[in-house]
Parts: C-alpha cells; structure tokens; sequence
C-alpha cells in the first residue's frame, strides 16, 4: 500500500466528509473562510511537506506522523510521533510460534503410543537391585584403614554380588526394553522433547518489538511454561517497548 498517496487521498477527502456531516460547510465562494477550511488547507500543507522531511531522514515515508492538538487543549500541542517504520516486524517471531506449535503437536502424538509401551515396560521389567550392607568385619577393616591405603582394600562381598545383580538386571531391562518397543519409543520422545524446547527457546530468544509479538510469547509460555530466569528476555522486551512509546 503507498501510504503517501493514501494520505493525501484522506486529507483531501476530509472536507467532503465534514460537510457531509455538516459540521462545517465548505463553499470557496465565501469570503471568510471557514475554520475547517482552513485546518484542511494547513493539514494538506504539512502532509506534502513531511514528505520532504521523510525524505530527507532516509528512512521509511512514514516513519514519523504528526500528532496536533487544539492548542487550548494541553501545554504541547504539536508533536511528531515516530511509527516504528524502521523497524522490522514480528513476522519471524510468529514463524518461529507456528514452528514451536507444530513441535509440540508431533510430541503430544507420540504420547498415547508412548504412554502404551512404558506401561508394557514397567510390567515386564524386573525389580532393580539393592546393594546389601557390609559385614562388621568389613566395616572395622574400612575403619582402620588409611586414606592413602584406600584404594588397596578389597571390595566388599555387598558390593561384589551388587555389580553382579546389576549386570543382570541391565541385561534383563535392555530385553524388556526391545520387547515392549519402549526403547525405540523413548528415544524418539526425548529426542522430540529437546526439539520443542528448542522451538520454545528460539520463540523467547527472539525480540519482541510489538505487543503482537509480545502476546506470541505468552501463547507459548502457556503451552511451555518458561523457566523463571528466562522472563528476563521478556522484561527486557517490555521494556524496549515502553522506552519506543515514551
């Protein structure tokens, strides 16, 4: 849209519209002329030169819009507000909300199946081992043993038939594991758990520079719910926005 032309297409359109609504007629036959008339001629004047103005700041042909006021109405009556034209736009940081929302609508659907097979899993897995105490013998020996000397004392039988029981038990669960399909599944959901932390991490690293934006983060907070340490990215979103609308 060029908004040059649509500007001077709404201000020259003004005067049909007040007179429409009959709050100031416009008649360029009449002598005096009418307060309104004037405010249009004025406001068409200053529309044409900001265009020389815009142009001569480089940037966007509407990176600034004047903003006046009745100068009986407050202390500053006439003002320039900047529209944020030079900056770029939430597009990516909507990208980046729909590319999280597709992440975790693939985990949300591993689920059922994963749920499934983790309970076929715990059903068939066996009960993992419990290392034994050691005998009083072994205690006391440990007991007059020098830090030095540590490393030279002979394991334990608790801690020799515990390594044994565990290497049966890894065996046993591995088995169970490829039986029940968990495994292969498990590693499928938490591989598919880090990419949606990811997609949420990427929607919250980038800067918001609208309330839009602002709101896609919190849709994601919603869903992901951020760490306590990572609303500082939104403070400082929050914060840049208010010092852009001072």
């Amino acid at each position: 849209m060029n908004q040059q032309i649509n500007r001077r297409h709404l201000v020259s359109s003004t005067v049909v519209a007040v007179g429409a609504i009959g709050l100031a007629p416009f008649d360029v036959a009449e002598a005096k002329v009418a307060a309104v008339t004037r405010v249009n001629a004025l406001a068409r004047e200053l529309s044409f030169a900001m265009d020389d103005w815009m142009v001569d700041l480089g940037g966007a042909p509407d990176e600034y819009v004047a903003e006046i006021y009745p100068s009986k109405a407050r202390k500053y009556a006439i003002g320039f507000r900047n529209t944020l034209a030079g900056w770029s736009s939430d597009e990516k940081l909507f990208a980046l909300e729909a590319a999280f929302h597709t992440e975790w609508a693939a985990l949300r659907a591993m689920e059922p199946e994963h749920n499934a097979a983790e309970r076929r899993y715990m059903d068939a897995k066996i009960k993992r081992p419990v290392m034994g105490e050691m005998t009083s013998e072994e205690v006391d020996a440990l007991r007059k043993t020098p830090v030095a000397e540590l490393s030279k004392l002979p394991p334990s039988r608790a801690s020799i038939e515990y390594a044994e029981a565990m290497r049966v038990y890894d065996k046993a669960d591995a088995a169970a594991r490829r039986k029940t399909g968990f495994g292969k599944l498990e590693r499928a959901y938490i591989k598919q758990i880090h990419r949606t932390s990811d997609a949420a991490r990427a929607v919250l690293h980038q800067s918001a520079k609208t309330l839009a934006g602002l709101a896609a983060k919190e849709r994601v907070h919603r869903v992901w719910e951020f760490d306590g340490e990572d609303f500082n990215y939104i403070m400082d979103d929050i914060a840049n926005l208010t010092r852009t609308a001072i």
